[in-house]
């Protein structure tokens, strides 16, 4: 009888001797009642475990049967032997762990990686890492913490992907978005407003150029002051107040689109209180230098400082049709032998000297054998200030080695 007592507590102690990082402390202790030794543990459940999956607001639970190296003792046997307490390791059930994550990652319908990209439209869009697991991360870690730790989410183990290009289409959208101009008056454009698209060939933006040519003309042309001003000014007939002409500020619309154009191919950072490229930029304190027009008289009066370089008669527009414009104006084109065109004539003249776009200007008028007087009013020119063939020569020699913001032209 000793003898079997002694080979049944060599297997118990056999058996339950199993080493791992989890387990249980089980012992024997002796039952006075029984007259035998008992298992102890401080588990006496069976052995079984709930294992929490969760992604979002999502959550489910598995059983997870666990493998653990135990076995029932005997009912009794004889009080020849005491024990000091062991542990038993725990394991999960693999098989189960398995069926219970890949039945978890199927039942919701992955997204997959997207790299950063800008769209033909030029939009951003930032890397979209998906959201596919590495499953087998994750039934790794779900078995080696097992049973201390039985609660697991499955955005832990996503794969993340690297995505080389996001920081430079990144930056290049930003200085997409940065390429704006403010000018002086608070009006802007930016390349938004221009329907960019982009070619993700090679990285490229393109855009509408004739409308940026529409916005800058209008922004330009609201610099404009030219004709807007009403000035008084002592001339040799008196004192006379005009409004109207060129003198003053023109943008140069032209080269404002340059400017605009070069500023949006380079994507530049935004400008602010910005000037548009100016034609004229005319400052309204007026050069000593003048020609007046007196339409009254029909007149013309050279003068620097105070005094009267020449002088003649003139013939300016007939009143009912071709009014010569009242106002300040800056002689914009000087040229020699020139033919002058409009609605119903052809004519060649041989010093030109233009006031506006409107073709009015300064002449030399050979068909004419008078000025002055009353002529205009019966026989007045299209609008242009028609002068003697000799004097319009002199008057020529005299201003072309002027600036246009040297001379300053009162029209009254």
């Amino acid at each position: 009888m000793k003898k079997r007592i002694c080979i049944v507590l060599a297997l118990v102690t056999a058996l339950l001797t199993v080493t791992g990082a989890t387990g249980y402390e089980m012992g024997y202790r002796y039952d006075p009642v029984l007259e035998t030794f008992v298992i102890v543990s401080d588990r006496t459940e069976p052995v079984s475990y709930v294992l929490s999956l969760s992604e979002g607001d999502r959550a489910e639970n598995y059983d997870i049967d666990a493998v653990i190296h135990y076995y029932p003792a005997p009912s009794s046997v004889y009080p020849l032997y005491d024990s000091s307490a062991t542990t038993v390791s725990i394991s999960v059930n693999e098989a189960q762990l398995d069926a219970a994550v890949e039945d978890f990652i199927a039942a919701k319908e992955r997204e997959p990686f997207i790299a950063a990209h800008i769209t033909e439209d030029c939009r951003f869009f930032p890397t979209k890492q998906g959201t596919f697991a590495d499953i087998a991360e994750m039934k790794s870690s779900i078995a080696s913490s097992f049973p201390s730790r039985v609660s697991f989410n499955a955005a832990d183990y996503y794969v993340v992907e690297p995505d080389p290009k996001a920081p430079e289409l990144e930056a290049l959208y930003k200085r997409m978005e940065n390429c704006t101009i403010t000018y002086s008056n608070g009006r802007s454009i930016s390349l938004n407003d221009l329907y960019p698209e982009y070619s993700a060939s090679d990285n490229s933006v393109s855009y509408d150029r004739q409308f940026l040519k529409v916005l800058v003309s209008e922004i330009a042309n609201s610099y404009d002051d030219a004709g807007k001003k009403s000035v008084t000014f002592e001339g040799v007939s008196g004192n006379f107040t005009v409004i109207g002409g060129t003198w003053g500020i023109i943008a140069d619309t032209k080269a404002e689109v340059e400017c605009m154009t070069d500023h949006f191919d380079h994507l530049r950072r935004g400008e602010k209180d910005r000037l548009p490229e100016m034609k004229q930029y005319l400052s309204w304190n007026f050069p000593d230098r003048y020609i007046e027009v007196d339409k009254e008289k029909q007149h013309l009066y050279l003068v620097s400082g105070n005094e009267i370089v020449m002088e003649s008669d003139c013939v300016t527009g007939r009143p009912k049709n071709h009014t010569t414009p009242s106002g300040i104006f800056f002689i914009s084109e000087k040229a020699i032998n020139k033919t002058l065109r409009g609605e119903g004539y052809s004519s060649f003249v041989n010093r030109w000297m233009r006031l506006n776009n409107d073709g009015v200007g300064l002449h030399d008028a050979t068909w004419r054998g008078r000025f002055g007087g009353e002529i205009y009013l019966s026989n007045g020119s299209h609008g242009c200030i028609n002068l003697p063939k000799a004097f319009a020569y002199e008057l020529y020699k005299y201003v072309i080695g002027l600036k246009e913001d040297e001379l300053v032209v009162f029209v009254h």
